[in-house]
């Protein structure tokens, strides 16, 4: 093996639209791309080995890891990077990402922007406009962390038959979990309504059989209860939530299920129920940006405006300005007042959100008072004077 040569391995089934396309544009970071093929009926196999890529068979067995697992036996270099044809590393971050594979004995955590078009999704964020290229025609994104770039000699495996990782082997192994700052840009969200249907019934089963086989496992728990809400099933979601919920244990997922279990109960019209819960978000997970956002969303509507300037200085302070620490800074300073400071924060949330237009014609709205208001002022300096 090549001492900081990388595999790109890939699975695949009926992707003949977008293979050729996925393969270009990585063959300049890696060593050789492997695509293994689950059952493709769309000439997907042939257009990948013709653009470069080295093809190999695999029967589907409903089991995401096996398939990866068996990508990883036929890698020949010494890093793995297993990423999707509807994932993308920039161009800008290929020297990084070689510069990683020199190391040995690691695997990296790298950030998945999961580009997303609805902001009331609860981890939404507008793009930053860093990655012009990758960012063009998406407005937002939710982040997740992933474990997709490894040394193949740490003999890390895949585990779970869906959202598999190797995150739990590497542990195990006492591997050397490093952060790599370069992201990988997903676009399976916003590929088409169709897709995301035909995704959410795939996944449902696998979920159900995950569900099955690990049913007190956290984050099992939270994928399955996450995945009835999306398919309506609200109801059904609940219970599972409140089993996350009454664990004693910190972890992202139980977060995660608590800011959905204080979303379902308050759309029931629960609010005290609710308000307890994100409260429980916060406190058992304080290094949670999330959770304060949303505890800072639902104190705001409730009106409870002196906690929440106090909680929205606490969050200022552990997590500096961050853009949806902004949009709760500006309803604050409406709210309170504060027209002259509600105008440069309203302003700036509008810059960081252009894609919501409400903002901007509140950040005019806030303006016009402050002028309003700076013209009163002036008046009556003038008639004091």
């Amino acid at each position: 093996m090549n001492s900081s040569s990388i595999s790109l391995t890939v699975i695949a089934k009926n992707e003949a639209t977008r293979i050729a396309a996925f393969i270009a544009h990585h063959l300049p970071l890696v060593r050789e791309i492997i695509v293994v093929d689950t059952g493709s009926t769309d000439g997907t196999a042939s257009i990948a080995r013709t653009a470069g890529a080295k093809v190999f068979f695999f029967e589907w067995c409903d089991d995401f890891s096996a398939a990866r697992n068996e990508s990883l036996r036929l890698a020949t270099s010494r890093y793995a990077l297993c990423i999707d044809v509807d994932e993308r590393i920039s161009h800008s971050s290929f020297k990084a990402l070689k510069k990683a594979a020199q190391h040995h004995r690691r695997c990296y955590t790298m950030p998945q922007r999961n580009y997303y078009s609805n902001p009331q999704h609860v981890q939404w964020m507008p793009v930053p406009g860093e990655f012009p290229t990758e960012e063009r025609g998406q407005i937002g994104y939710f982040e997740a962390q992933n474990t997709k770039f490894f040394d193949l000699h740490c003999g890390l495996k895949f585990e779970q038959r869906i959202h598999e990782s190797v995150l739990a082997s590497a542990k195990r192994n006492h591997i050397d979990i490093s952060p790599l700052n370069v992201p990988i840009h997903h676009y399976g969200y916003v590929i088409s309504e169709k897709h995301n249907r035909s995704r959410n019934l795939r996944y449902t089963r696998l979920l159900e059989l995950k569900y099955q086989e690990h049913p007190d496992d956290p984050q099992t728990i939270e994928e399955y209860a996450t995945q009835l809400i999306q398919l309506g099933r609200a109801l059904d979601a609940i219970p599972h939530l409140e089993k996350l919920d009454a664990m004693n244990q910190r972890a992202s997922c139980i977060t995660r299920a608590r800011i959905l279990l204080g979303n379902l109960k308050k759309g029931q019209g629960n609010t005290e129920s609710a308000d307890a819960i994100f409260r429980r978000a916060v406190t058992e997970d304080p290094g949670a940006l999330f959770a304060h956002v949303q505890l800072l969303k639902h104190l705001a509507e409730e009106m409870q405006i002196d906690e929440m300037g106090a909680l929205l200085d606490t969050a200022l302070e552990r997590f500096g300005e961050h853009p949806l620490l902004l949009k709760a800074q500006s309803r604050y300073l409406i709210d309170t007042r504060q027209i002259h400071a509600a105008a440069t924060v309203t302003r700036r949330v509008a810059n960081l959100f252009p894609h919501q237009p409400e903002y901007a014609q509140l950040a005019e709205k806030c303006e016009a008072l402050s002028l309003k208001v700076k013209r009163m002022e002036t008046k009556k300096n003038d008639k004091e004077a």
